[in-house]
């Protein structure tokens, strides 16, 4: 079978295609025959290496991660066999290949009808964006902001915000995420590359806002600070404005 691999740091010219033998599933492992690949782009940076910046390190060789969608054709000890031939979505350590090994209790089953790249979300991004939204627990007549809401998990969550009856604000760095973020169903789309954008979402939202989802840290986070309400303290990635609390 087929799979990526890279031995040295670099751009996309480092990935190289080797040929090599099918994994076999351990204990509690299934081996799925990929039909689609979600790449992250952490991946880019572990692929930069270390020389680039950052806290993102592999060594080599190094493998490349991905949501892969596919169809069971194997299974490990202690795997129930009936998941053979079943349709799932799953993380993969080393995903760039025909065939791929996945934990088994991880794995996320494929509705009928679910196309690949609809698919190659349920295993992490719409796990987390969910996750963010009740972790802040989000309630319905709610204002929500959302940082890099262009994003693989930003566009759930403005999605999901919204599900959950919530007015959502919607930042991205370009017209064309904006729009894309519009189509998703933000009620306001704000360029947070521009400097008076905590102005913007404050006109889109003159009571404030009461969760903020920050995926893109340091500045914006601090600036996401000046559109809680006045009673709030400054929160940020997922935690709502909360009043401070009384003395008794």
């Amino acid at each position: 079978m087929r799979r990526i691999r890279y031995h040295a740091y670099g751009g996309p010219e480092v990935l190289v295609m080797e040929e090599t033998d099918p994994p076999i599933p351990g204990p509690g492992q299934v081996r799925v025959r990929v039909e689609a690949i979600g790449a992250n782009f952490v991946d880019v940076k572990f692929r930069r290496g270390p020389d680039a910046g950052g806290i993102y390190r592999r060594d080599l060789p190094a493998v490349l991660t991905g949501d892969v969608v596919g169809t069971v054709e194997d299974v490990g000890p202690g795997v129930e066999p009936g998941l053979v031939g079943r349709r799932v979505a799953a993380l993969a350590e080393d995903a760039f290949a025909d065939q791929v090994v996945a934990d088994a209790e991880w794995l996320a089953h494929v509705p009928e009808g679910i196309d690949d790249a609809t698919a190659s979300i349920l295993p992490l991004a719409a796990p987390v964006a969910l996750g963010i939204l009740r972790a802040a627990r989000t309630a319905p007549g709610e204002t929500v902001l959302v940082h890099a809401a262009s994003g693989g998990i930003g566009h759930l969550a403005v999605q999901l915000a919204k599900i959950s009856g919530a007015t959502v604000i919607a930042t991205a760095g370009s017209p064309a995420k904006l729009d894309f973020v519009r189509a998703m169903g933000a009620d306001a789309a704000v360029d947070y590359s521009a400097a008076d954008w905590p102005e913007r979402v404050r006109e889109a939202a003159p009571g404030g806002v009461d969760v903020v989802l920050d995926s893109v840290g340091e500045a914006c986070c601090a600036a996401a600070s000046t559109c809680w309400p006045r009673s709030a303290g400054p929160s940020c990635t997922a935690r709502r404005a909360a009043s401070p609390p009384t003395s008794p």
